[in-house]
C-alpha cells in the first residue's frame, strides 16, 4: 500500500495532531485533523471518524473521499455482524479486498478493495473508531496497522479529555439550577446534623422558607421522635447507598416517605454530609397494592385443577408454570419453567411463533392444539390466552384445558354416527334392489320360459335357433345378476349348515390359483384348528373368489402378493362397532384377504358396498354389495383397510360356531 506506516511517520502524525489540537478552536477541529492525520499515515483514500454519543451508538462525525450516498447509509454504526461486534469491544478490523463479505453490499457497490476498523480506546472504552478504506489497494499492510492503531490510541485519548472537559463545564453551569430545580430533596448538613443548605423543595415541602430551615438540626424535621431514634437511624444509614427512613416526615396534612443517600465531602472548604432525600410515598403505597394484587394473582394462578402458563411471545420461554401444569405435563416446577413451548406444542417453531404474535396482537385468544407430556404421550388440548403487561414487555398468558377423551368420544360419536347413515343408506338402496330384482325376475321368468318352448318347437336346422339360444343366455345372465341383487338385499336362497373354512380353502385353493394374473403369487394361511361357521357354502366360496379376483385386477403395475388368512379372533365392544354391521362382542373367524396392488382412494372406499358403483369400464357394481349382502345374511361384518399406492386388506368376519369357540 502506498504511504506511511514507517515509526518516523506515526510520530510525525501524532506530533501534527497533537499541535493541531493545542491550536485555538483545537477540539472543533478535532474529527476533521484526526480523519486527515490518519489518511495521510495510511496513505488510504477514504475513510469516516466516528464518535460514541450520549446514547452509547456510534455516530458519523466526519467523512472524506466517499461517494454521499455511501455516508449517507454509514451515517450510524449499526453492521450487526459479528466482526462489527469485534469493533465494538475494541478490537481492530482489517478486511482486505477477498475477505470483505458478499452481503456487505454497500461496501462493494462503492468500490472499496481494502477497509480497516479501528477503534479509539480510552481505559478499555470504545470512544470512538476511524474507517480507513482503499478505492485502489487490496491490502493493509502491518506497519500501517500498528501505525493506525497508536494513532487511534491518541485520538481515544483526546476524546476522553474532550468528554471530561464538556462534563466538567456542564455539571458546573447547571449544579445550582440542578439543586434549587430538583424535586427530590437535597440538603448539606455539618458533622453534627446542622443545616448548612436546603432546595427549594424540601422548603416547600416544610412548609419554610429555606433561610429559616439554614442553621437548625435536621431532628428539628422530625418532632414527634426522640434524640435517642433519630440518633440510632442516622447511625444504621452507611455512605454511598440508599435507605429507606425508617420515619416518615409528616408536613401539614400529608405524610412523606422517604428514601435517603448520604455522602460525605467539603462545602465551603469543611467536611460535610450531602443528602437526597427522595419522595416514595407512591411507590410505597404502590408497593403494597402490588403486593396485594400479587397475593390475588398467585392465588389464581395457582388454582390447583386448571392448568396455567406464563410465556414470553418474543422467545417462546415458559416463564412460569402452576402445580396443575406440573401435574399434567409431568414435570418439575423448575424443569418447565427452563423449557420453551416449542418443546410442548407439536406444531413447528415458526407457526407457533404466529400463534404466540396472534395473541400479543389480539386478534386470536382461542387456539386448539396438541401438547406433548414428559412420558411422551401427545394430549389434545384447548387454550384460552390473553396477555399481560410487566416491566420487560407482554408476556402470554395461557389457560389450558385437556380435551382428549372428549375429543375421542366426540370421534366415537361421528363414527357410529357416520356408520349408522350409511347403514341406513345400504339398507334403503337394498330394499330398492330386492324389489327391483323380485320384479325383474318375474319378467325372467316368462322370458326364459318362453324361449325353451321356441326352442322346442324349433326345427333343429331352423335359421332362428341360434337366436334363440342368445336370448336364453341373455336371460340367464340376467338372472345372475337378479341373484346378486337378491343377494345384497338379503333375499337370496341360503342353504345354511356348519362349515369348516378351512376345509374349504384348501378345497378351493386349485380354483383360486386358475384364477389369478400371472402377476400374482397366492399364500394361504389357514390353521386346521380355525373355529367352524353355519352359512351357506356355495355363496361364502363366491365371495372368496371375488375378492381374490379383485386383488388380482389390483396388481395392475407389476408382480405382488395376495394372501388369505384365517383365524380365530375376539371382538371387543370397541373392536365390533369398527365392523361395516352391527356385530356384538364375542368368539368369530376372520378371513382376510390382503394385497399389495394400487390401493383405493378415499371416494372409492366411500362408495364401494354401493349398488352399481364400478371403477371398471365394464364392471357391473355388484360384485362388493353381494358381498356385504352375502355377509350380513351369516351375521357377519366386513372390515376395510385400504390406501393409495399401500395395497388393500378386506377382512370378512363371521361368527363362530358356540360348539366350537
Amino acid at each position: 500500500m502506498r504511504g506511511g506506516g514507517s515509526s518516523v511517520d506515526i510520530l510525525s502524525a501524532q506530533r501534527d495532531l497533537a499541535l493541531a489540537l493545542s491550536a485555538p478552536r483545537g477540539w472543533d477541529e478535532l474529527p476533521r485533523l484526526a480523519l486527515q492525520v490518519a489518511l495521510t499515515l495510511s496513505g488510504m483514500d477514504g475513510g469516516a471518524l466516528y464518535v460514541k454519543d450520549e446514547r452509547g451508538d456510534f455516530t458519523l462525525v466526519h467523512a472524506h473521499g466517499l461517494s454521499p450516498r455511501f455516508v449517507e447509509l454509514a451515517a450510524r454504526f449499526g453492521h450487526p455482524s459479528e466482526k462489527a461486534a469485534l469493533v465494538r469491544r475494541g478490537l481492530p478490523l482489517f478486511m482486505n479486498y477477498d475477505e470483505i463479505e458478499a452481503h456487505v453490499q454497500a461496501v462493494r457497490d462503492e468500490g472499496l478493495r481494502s477497509l480497516g476498523l479501528v477503534p479509539a480506546l480510552w481505559e478499555g472504552e470504545v470512544l470512538g473508531f476511524l474507517a480507513l478504506a482503499s478505492h485502489s489497494e487490496e491490502t493493509v499492510s502491518t506497519e500501517v496497522r500498528d501505525g493506525l492503531a497508536l494513532l487511534a490510541g491518541q485520538i481515544g485519548r483526546d476524546l476522553a479529555h474532550q468528554r471530561e472537559r464538556n462534563q466538567r463545564l456542564l455539571v458546573e453551569s447547571n449544579l445550582d439550577t440542578f439543586f434549587h430545580a430538583a424535586l427530590d430533596f437535597f440538603y448539606v448538613l455539618d458533622l453534627t446534623g446542622r443545616i448548612l443548605q436546603v432546595n427549594r423543595a424540601l422548603a416547600e415541602a416544610v412548609g419554610l422558607p429555606a433561610e429559616q430551615l439554614v442553621g437548625r438540626q435536621l431532628g428539628s424535621l422530625y418532632p414527634d421522635r426522640s434524640l435517642e431514634e433519630l440518633t440510632q437511624a442516622w447511625a444504621d444509614m452507611s455512605f454511598e447507598d440508599w435507605h429507606a427512613c425508617p420515619f416518615p416526615l409528616r408536613t401539614g396534612d400529608r405524610t412523606l416517605h422517604l428514601e435517603t443517600r448520604l455522602t460525605q465531602g467539603q462545602w465551603n472548604g469543611v467536611p460535610a454530609i450531602f443528602g437526597v432525600s427522595r419522595d416514595v410515598t407512591d411507590k410505597v403505597e404502590a408497593a403494597e397494592r402490588l403486593r396485594e394484587s400479587e397475593a390475588r394473582y398467585r392465588s389464581m394462578f395457582e388454582h390447583p385443577f386448571v392448568v396455567k402458563l406464563l410465556i414470553e411471545p418474543s422467545t417462546g420461554r415458559i416463564v412460569a408454570a402452576n402445580e396443575a401444569a406440573c401435574r399434567f405435563y409431568g414435570y418439575p416446577r423448575e424443569e418447565l419453567e427452563r423449557m420453551a413451548i416449542y418443546q410442548i406444542n407439536t406444531l413447528n417453531q415458526r407457526a407457533i411463533d404466529e400463534e404466540l404474535q396472534a395473541v400479543v396482537s389480539g386478534t386470536r385468544d382461542f387456539f386448539a392444539f396438541s401438547h406433548r407430556l414428559a412420558s411422551g404421550e401427545v394430549r389434545e388440548v384447548e387454550v384460552y390466552a390473553g396477555t399481560i403487561r410487566v416491566s420487560g414487555g407482554p408476556l402470554v398468558f395461557s389457560v389450558i384445558h385437556d380435551v382428549t377423551a372428549r375429543n375421542r368420544a366426540w370421534a366415537r360419536e361421528r363414527q357410529v354416527e357416520r356408520q349408522h347413515l350409511k347403514a341406513q343408506k345400504l339398507e334403503s338402496l337394498g330394499v330398492l334392489a330386492g324389489g327391483i330384482a323380485h320384479d325383474f325376475n318375474n319378467l325372467l321368468v316368462g322370458v326364459l320360459g318362453n324361449a325353451s318352448l321356441l326352442s322346442e318347437v324349433l326345427p333343429p336346422d331352423c335359421d332362428h335357433r341360434a337366436l334363440v339360444e342368445e336370448i336364453e343366455a341373455s336371460a340367464e345372465r340376467a338372472a345372475g345378476l337378479v341373484r346378486q341383487l337378491l343377494a345384497y338385499a338379503g333375499r337370496g336362497a341360503m342353504r345354511m349348515e356348519p362349515i369348516d373354512l378351512h376345509a374349504l380353502l384348501r378345497d378351493m385353493t386349485p380354483l383360486l390359483q386358475a384364477s389369478l394374473s400371472k402377476r400374482a403369487t397366492l399364500t394361504i394361511r389357514a390353521p386346521s384348528d380355525a373355529p367352524l361357521i353355519r352359512g351357506d357354502g356355495s355363496q361364502i366360496r363366491q365371495v372368496i373368489l371375488n375378492l381374490v379376483v379383485n386383488a388380482s385386477e389390483a396388481l395392475e403395475r407389476g408382480p405382488g402378493e395376495i394372501t388369505i388368512a384365517l383365524e380365530r379372533t375376539a371382538l371387543s365392544t370397541a373392536a365390533a362397532g369398527e365392523a361395516d354391521g352391527a356385530l356384538p362382542p364375542g368368539d368369530y373367524a376372520a378371513l382376510t384377504v390382503t394385497d399389495n396392488g394400487v390401493g383405493m382412494s378415499p371416494l372409492v372406499r366411500e362408495r364401494l358396498f354401493e349398488p352399481f358403483f364400478s371403477t371398471k369400464a365394464l364392471g357391473r357394481g355388484m360384485g362388493m354389495p353381494a358381498v356385504l349382502g352375502i355377509l350380513r345374511e351369516h351375521g357377519g361384518g366386513i372390515q376395510l383397510s385400504s390406501e393409495q399406492e399401500s395395497g388393500t386388506s378386506i377382512r370378512l368376519i363371521f361368527p363362530a360356531l358356540p360348539a366350537y369357540s
